[in-house]
């Protein structure tokens, strides 16, 4: 492309590196009347972030990877990310631990250190921490054959706030699926029961 005059303006489709190559001439005819200088610009590639896939987690650490994110002038990337829980890090690879389970938008920004408008490029994943149930059967219980037991999980906690499904496994090859299960045992012996709560995760 040929433009001609003092300022003139140029735009460009795609980035890269392009030669500029300034000629001037003035009026006479001499040998000499001609002179040129050169430059180089380059049009920056924004570059792109990869925060890698949405994590769902049984542990409150977590491990972050930026390490897919590029740019394609192979400028140094700087890294930073935000965890969600108002508090950063920054780094290609990073170790996070939360203070509690939940579900935490993480973003992730990178810049190619240029300063320029397209210098940065932003991803976001979700990190999903969740923590084990806690079942509570209650105590120990003595009764007559016939006698309705009543039982209580009420006590059974989700430490995230979730919902619980309960699961009793009252020794004899009886089950119930409720937080408060009544039973009657039909013979003496010592029995064994068992409570399992699921939370929603």
């Amino acid at each position: 492309q040929t433009l001609d005059g003092p300022n003139p303006e140029l735009s460009f489709a795609e980035p890269g590196i392009y030669p500029i190559t300034l000629t001037v001439t003035d009026d006479s005819s001499a040998g000499n009347r001609t002179a040129q200088s050169n430059v180089t610009i380059s049009v920056n590639h924004q570059p792109v972030a990869e925060a890698g896939n949405d994590i769902f987690n049984d542990t409150l650490r977590v491990v972050l990877d930026a390490s897919a994110s590029a740019d394609a002038d192979n400028d140094g990337l700087s890294y930073r990310w935000d965890f969600g829980d108002d508090t950063f890090g920054e780094g290609a690879v990073v170790e996070h631990t939360y203070a509690n389970g939940g579900i935490y938008p993480v973003v992730l920004t990178v810049d190619d250190g240029r300063g320029l408008a397209n210098s940065r490029d932003s991803d976001a994943i979700s990190v999903r921490v969740n923590r084990p149930p806690v079942a509570m059967a209650g105590g120990n219980k003595q009764a007559c054959i016939g006698d309705v037991m009543v039982f209580d999980g009420s006590s059974s906690s989700d430490p995230d706030n979730g919902l619980l499904r309960y699961a009793w496994s009252f020794g004899d090859g009886e089950k119930a699926a409720i937080v408060n299960p009544t039973k009657t045992y039909a013979a003496p012996g010592t029995y064994r029961l068992r409570l399992q709560v699921t939370d929603e995760s």
